[in-house]
């Protein structure tokens, strides 16, 4: 079904907000929302997270299994918020770090909770994390720098906001939580497909970089109980016998700069890709060095992750640099991938898992004669291919359902269509 503008449009007379419906109107936030500030006294309520990405979300639902569910020492003083306030990180509200809760709980006290007047809390959720409105919380927003930005309660008071008749934010809001419950669903879909796929590009490497490409082949017990039996012919020995390996090492901080001087720097696997990294920062001068087609080994959790690197970079303690002699390079690189699981079972650490020196170097890598190491190099290169173009696809289709999902939000809020009535 085609969406339909709204019969007649006014001047709201603000040059940003532009024409809307006749009957909606134009007022400052000041008018809707008044603040909260009431502090936990036992730090015991559920803590929530306020992000860009998702609105509001328990911060226990989204952590990583080695994260913890906060650094701070306590959460008495948190500031409370019940269902439907809206809680807005002040540092990140031009990024649309803002969101109603659909939660009683606790959030950081450097944020701010604000609890709405009769109207529905749900529309100015999506309202407010719209470029046009967010836009404005920047232009309102102390700072010289986006990372410095605040958005104070008395500025975000007199900010104005197009505020619909009740029962059209209720509309808005009941079809946009269809609406977007439909695309999401469609969404999660395809990265399940993703995970799937990335599951059987992972199963692939371990089959053929530890039994071959010879399905027929006669094995040997390689005397490693976690790498079981290899082909006859192939070889194991500790990565030092047959690599280089150089660790990495962080410079002083003033050595790092955004003009482009000196290398391009990697301090751990943040600036990964699939293949090659993308460096954000630079070094005069580094203390360790990876050169092109070492191959950049994550050392510090996420341990594992890998890359090769493409040009001359600056390593920091996060990242080690394996340095190929006479292997072939991607044979070694797929290798590694096999070896994620257990680099990871001997990782140490209370604060994060890492792996040392010794554990890089001692680690046991299984080689075969070197032409079959490019035989299997080779095959690997076009059947992942294949799997990274169909993930591809896929990725893409996510992002147009994604740019799709803001832009009705957008039309919808703004009063650019009218879906009263409309299932």
């Amino acid at each position: 079904m085609k969406l339909k503008p709204y019969p007649k449009y006014k001047d709201s007379g603000i040059q940003w907000i532009g024409k809307i419906p006749e009957g909606w109107e134009v007022r400052r936030i000041k008018t809707i929302f008044y603040e909260i500030n009431k502090q936990s006294t036992t730090g015991a309520e559920e803590l929530l997270s306020v992000s860009d990405i998702y609105g509001i979300k328990k911060r226990s639902e989204i952590i990583g299994p080695d994260d913890h569910l906060t650094h701070a020492e306590t959460l008495i003083g948190y500031k409370k918020c019940k269902k439907g306030d809206l809680v807005i990180n002040i540092m990140l509200a031009w990024k649309g770090a803002i969101g109603v809760s659909a939660y009683d709980g606790i959030v950081s006290p450097a944020y701010c909770v604000y609890r709405i007047k009769n109207h529905n809390p749900k529309y100015f959720h999506y309202l407010f994390r719209v470029n046009l409105v967010t836009n404005q919380f920047k232009r309102y927003s102390s700072g010289i720098i986006d990372s410095r930005l605040r958005l104070y309660p008395e500025e975000f008071f007199r900010i104005e906001t197009i505020v619909p008749p009740l029962p059209d934010q209720t509309a808005i809001t009941h079809f946009l939580d269809k609406k977007n419950a439909k695309i999401d669903s469609l969404i999660e879909k395809d990265k399940k497909l993703i995970a799937l796929l990335k599951e059987k590009r992972t199963t692939l490497i371990n089959h053929i970089v530890t039994k071959g490409l010879d399905p027929n082949v006669k094995l040997k017990d390689s005397g490693i109980a976690w790498i079981g039996e290899i082909p006859k012919g192939w070889e194991v020995h500790r990565l030092k016998f047959k690599e280089t390996v150089t660790m990495g090492q962080s410079p002083d901080s003033e050595s790092y700069n955004y003009e482009y001087r000196g290398y391009p720097f990697l301090q751990g696997n943040a600036e990964f890709s699939d293949v090659h990294p993308n460096p954000s920062i630079w070094c005069d001068v580094a203390n360790k060095y990876a050169l092109k087609n070492d191959i950049l080994l994550s050392v510090r959790a996420p341990i594992g992750a890998i890359n090769i690197a493409d040009q001359k970079y600056g390593i920091g303690r996060g990242l080690c640099a394996i340095r190929i002699k006479i292997n072939n390079l991607k044979y070694i690189f797929y290798q590694l991938i096999a070896c994620v699981n257990y680099l990871n079972s001997i990782g140490t650490g209370s604060t994060y898992t890492a792996i040392s020196t010794e554990d890089v170097m001692n680690l046991p890598m299984r080689y075969p004669p070197l032409p079959e190491q490019t035989a299997i190099a080779n095959f690997l290169d076009n059947q992942t291919s294949k799997i990274d173009k169909t993930i591809q696809k896929i990725e893409e289709k996510i992002k147009l359902l994604e740019e799709y999902k803001k832009s009705l939000i957008h039309y919808v809020v703004t009063g650019k269509v009218d879906v009263r009535g409309v299932e």
